[in-house]
């Protein structure tokens, strides 16, 4: 005879399993939680307008370029690789410097993003600062001693000064010079510099650095300022460029093979030539 506990025991388990079953297929028919649905619907629309403006709004249609005053701005757009129609987010600096720093003439200083469609580049135009002669060839440098141009003579029409005593290590065209003794290469790009933010390049025909301890420019006129080491050379250079337009303009002083001493960079110290 069956053991009628244990039969209400499974009657009751089967009830139990029903109910489930049917709670379960209540909730999946149930429509969704409507703040779920919103969400899902704001990513989709947020998704498609990201996308949207990716690529049809903030796309390059212009470039401008900044700091050039011989090179053609349409040359620095070209070396850049910048192209129309592409996204303003995918510029990268890496790949705009590598392309416009192929112009010996050109390094790239940085971009400018004008949303949604405008990019300013920005560049330094690398202009002649000095000349040197090296194996009977004339090299042409800027500011930071990269050679320019390699020609068989000096440019008498630029107004730069003539480097002399420098002992250049196998110069190449379009790479920065590097010197077998050492300082001069920083005495020289410290002078250089100098004497462009001093306004003084133009009439400097000469810069000898065989003595880094007796460092010489000389005038058009062949005066010698004797600047001593190249320590202090904002003091000196202002000393000198006063005391030279003074001199300049008295027509009593003798520039030629005189001596003005700035050494100090606290006094300047006209001898005159015996």
């Amino acid at each position: 005879m069956p053991n009628r506990r244990n039969q209400r025991d499974y009657d009751d388990r089967d009830f139990r399993d029903d109910r489930d079953y049917r709670d379960q297929r209540r909730r999946r028919n149930q429509p969704a939680h409507p703040g779920a649905t919103a969400w899902v619907v704001f990513l989709a629309l947020a998704a498609f307008a990201a996308f949207f403006l990716y690529n049809n709004v903030f796309v390059i249609k212009s470039v401008g370029v900044e700091g050039t005053r011989f090179v053609e701005k349409q040359t620095v757009i070209d070396l850049s690789g910048i192209k129309a129609g592409e996204s303003i987010f995918m510029l990268r600096d890496g790949d705009i410097a590598a392309g416009i720093n192929t112009n010996r003439y050109l390094t790239y200083a940085g971009k400018r993003l004008v949303f949604p469609d405008h990019v300013i580049l920005t560049v330094r135009e690398n202009t002649p600062a000095a000349q040197m002669r090296w194996a009977g060839r004339t090299l042409m440098l800027d500011s930071d001693l990269t050679v320019l141009e390699d020609s068989a003579g000096l440019s008498a029409s630029l107004l730069v000064p003539y480097i002399t005593g420098a002992s250049p290590d196998n110069p190449r065209l379009g790479s920065k010079v590097k010197f077998t003794v050492a300082g001069q290469a920083e005495a020289i790009e410290a002078i250089l510099d100098e004497l462009q933010t001093q306004d003084m390049t133009s009439f400097i025909s000469e810069l000898n650095v065989s003595s880094l301890d007796n460092l010489t420019l000389v005038t058009d006129e062949g005066l010698y300022i004797k600047l001593g080491n190249n320590d202090d050379l904002e003091e000196k250079l202002i000393l000198a460029h006063s005391a030279v337009t003074y001199l300049k303009a008295e027509p009593s002083y003798t520039l030629k093979n005189a001596i003005l001493d700035v050494s100090s960079g606290k006094t300047a110290d006209f001898k005159p030539s015996k």
